[in-house]
């Protein structure tokens, strides 16, 4: 009986197979559907955005400190200028000094104190000096960027400031909303990050402002209502004298205790010898730091793609084969929690209003036979 049994499942399961070599027979193609998902679009995640200012002292002491800056301000730019997943306004404003605003004073060469207005952002300057016609700021689709730049970091010295104030123009470009609607140009902006480089030989002279309240002013314009997330939005470095080297050479502006930037380095603002010959190569390494913390993401996706993902660079609305293809060394992808981790550069070239393109194609069980589960 137990033979008989054993022969009849061995012939069923015979018949079955035979059955399934039949075309009739057989399971439809397996279709992929490839689908396009916008970085922009997953997590509403936005291309990141920063206001850089620098606030350079214009006194007559200075004119060898702009002059190292403009040497060493390639490498800052190219982190800004060459990247294509941070959008950057950078602009540059000299520090005031309200004693001496209106004074007609000449000095023994027959020279007035010129102060720039209050809180205006300096005029953009080609490489020959000559003023360009255009918003007062920089952006990534400047022409010759970089170049203007250096030329506008320059901004000059003259007879005076004395009492320099460093801090009160940033408060006014960041608040006067008449002033960043007209004269700025919209340089500021709510929802980006604030980046700002003081160069001075001389303290903080604002009358009745301390550094603490300083920075706080500017993590409350920068929080959402409610929070101090403005903490994360607000990036300082200052190139200072050093107290400790004076000399001929490198000497301090002013004959009072220097104690408002000591004190604004206690709100984890970083700060560079003003006297050394490459302080400029600092504020790009710190710049590093701060592209990677505002620029990196991280993106997850509602499901596990197989191994036909892909990132594209390009303007919104364009084919996949009008895009810069971003290879996979430039960026991670965690088959764990289903996220791509976008770095501070893609390595692609930056254009404007530039998108990040995920495309990729959901993994299926069945997809375990033909290898196209492998993540890695």
């Amino acid at each position: 009986m137990k033979q008989v049994v054993i022969i009849t499942l061995i012939s069923i399961l015979a018949i079955s197979c035979s059955k399934t070599k039949a075309p009739l027979m057989q399971a439809p193609p397996e279709k992929f559907q490839q689908l396009q998902i916008s970085a922009g679009e997953v997590k509403q995640i936005e291309k990141p955005k920063v206001t850089v200012l620098f606030v350079v002292d214009n006194s007559g002491s200075m004119k060898p400190h702009q002059d190292t800056l403009q040497k060493n301000v390639d490498s800052f730019a190219n982190i800004f200028f060459d990247n294509s997943r941070i959008e950057a306004r950078v602009g540059v404003v000299p520090v005031y000094d309200r004693k001496y605003l209106n004074d007609k004073m000449k000095n023994r060469f027959g020279q007035e104190r010129i102060m720039n207005p209050f809180g205006e952002l300096v005029a953009l300057k080609n490489p020959d000096g000559s003023l360009l016609d255009s918003v007062p700021y920089i952006t990534s689709s400047t022409p010759n960027a970089k170049e203007v730049l250096k030329a506008t970091v320059a901004i000059g010295v003259q007879w005076g400031p004395e009492a320099e104030e460093s801090f009160s123009p940033v408060l006014e470009i960041i608040q006067n909303e008449e002033l960043n609607r007209t004269k700025n140009a919209g340089f500021y902006e709510k929802d980006a990050h604030l980046f700002i480089i003081f160069l001075t030989d001389a303290d903080d002279a604002t009358p009745g402002l301390s550094a603490e309240e300083f920075y706080r002013t500017l993590v409350e314009e920068k929080s959402d209502p409610g929070t101090e997330n403005g903490r994360e939005r607000v990036h300082i470095a200052m190139a200072l004298a050093n107290p400790k080297k004076r000399s001929a050479a490198c000497p301090i502006d002013g004959s009072g205790p220097i104690y408002k930037f000591s004190d604004l380095e206690s709100f984890r603002a970083y700060k560079a010898d003003l006297c050394s010959d490459n302080f400029g190569k600092q504020f790009a390494t710190y710049a590093q730091e701060v592209a990677n913390s505002i620029a990196q993401q991280r993106v997850r996706l509602d499901f596990l793609p197989d191994i036909n993902y892909e990132i594209t660079y390009g303007l919104p609305g364009s084919s996949k084969e009008d895009r810069q293809i971003v290879q996979q060394t430039n960026y991670t992808f965690y088959p764990e929690t289903n996220e791509f981790i976008l770095p501070a550069n893609l390595g692609v070239k930056p254009i404007e209003n530039g998108q990040i393109f995920i495309h990729a194609t959901p993994v299926q069980l069945r997809n375990i036979g033909n290898g196209r589960l492998n993540t890695l």
